[in-house]
């Protein structure tokens, strides 16, 4: 077979899509969605017909349409919405498996996403919601927030590094801000960043503004990310974010919901750039060059 010259190998569409190259493969393999080509030494090679057939698969997906049922609609022009979202039933399942601590049923339901469907449909989908489903205010019982907590570091944390093992450009830095002893938000937002190709390093404690500096100039970030879900706590402030950011050539971020808590504050510095979610920082530091462009779900910029 004639070989394309814009085909693309599967790493590069893989980071293209900000998918795993191994959902690639269990979309050709296990549901017959797509049909790449080979090169003469065997490596998947995707024409332009082939990546227009990913780019409308995610869409679909985006959608929330399961995956086994995206290939009888991708003849279709336009994706429309499922009444039933497969989300929910899944948000569901992994709140009981929170509740009882039942490490193997996420550690399945985990690998199993991951297979499928791209790091932030995961995030959107299943994850942040879930964050929320555990706050103690819904149930009554602080060990189901802690214990997802603590089970989530510990898987996006292999998977930054498996993202990172051989990066060498200058680092995203992200830092805990707030007063939770484990930021989960802002261990989302770096599986998003590393996905996307982003070397990233993260400190889940707030520094000294010196040390700050410090760190951040040894390591010749290209952003700095401060990430608090509450209120701004000591070492930093909103005065001292100032300071940081007249003293740093790295770009500085304030991001979640302290961003919202400090308005008012904020409202009087326009230079400091602010999000209030991890979707919003990534955005934000896409639109400044730090990270890979990025597609909204759900929108037509998936196509």
């Amino acid at each position: 077979m004639a070989m394309h010259e814009s085909s693309m190998p599967i790493s590069t569409l893989a980071r293209q899509c900000g998918i795993a190259p191994a959902t690639l493969r269990a979309w050709e393999r296990r549901y017959g969605l797509i049909k790449p080509e080979r090169s003469s030494k065997g490596h998947r090679l995707y024409p332009r017909e082939q990546i227009e057939r990913v780019h409308n698969i995610m869409a679909w997906i985006n959608r929330g349409v399961p995956v086994g049922q995206v290939g009888e609609l991708l003849d279709h022009d336009t994706p429309s919405l499922s009444d039933d979202s497969p989300w929910q039933t899944q948000r569901s399942q992994w709140l009981q498996w929170c509740k009882t601590q039942n490490t193997r049923r996420l550690e399945d339901a985990f690998n199993q996403a991951l297979s499928l469907y791209p790091a932030p449909l995961i995030c959107r989908e299943l994850l942040l919601p879930l964050l929320e489903d555990v706050q103690p205010e819904r149930h009554g019982l602080h060990v189901t927030q802690v214990f997802l907590h603590t089970w989530l570091r510990s898987k996006i944390s292999q998977r930054i590094s498996h993202n990172s093992a051989e990066k060498r450009a200058d680092p995203v830095l992200l830092i805990n801000a707030g007063s939770q002893a484990l930021e989960p938000e802002m261990w989302l937002l770096a599986w998003l960043l590393s996905s996307q190709g982003t070397r990233v390093e993260l400190l889940d404690w707030p520094l000294q503004l010196p040390e700050l500096i410090l760190w951040q100039e040894q390591r010749s970030a290209s952003a700095v990310v401060l990430y608090a879900s509450s209120r701004l706590q000591a070492p930093l402030s909103i005065e001292q974010l100032r300071e940081l950011q007249q003293r740093t050539q790295a770009t500085l971020l304030l991001a979640g919901h302290c961003v919202s808590i400090h308005a008012d504050s904020l409202a009087s510095e326009p230079n400091l750039l602010s999000a209030r979610d991890p979707f919003a920082a990534l955005e934000a530091l896409s639109q400044l060059g730090i990270s890979a462009q990025y597609l909204p779900l759900g929108t037509e910029a998936n196509r």
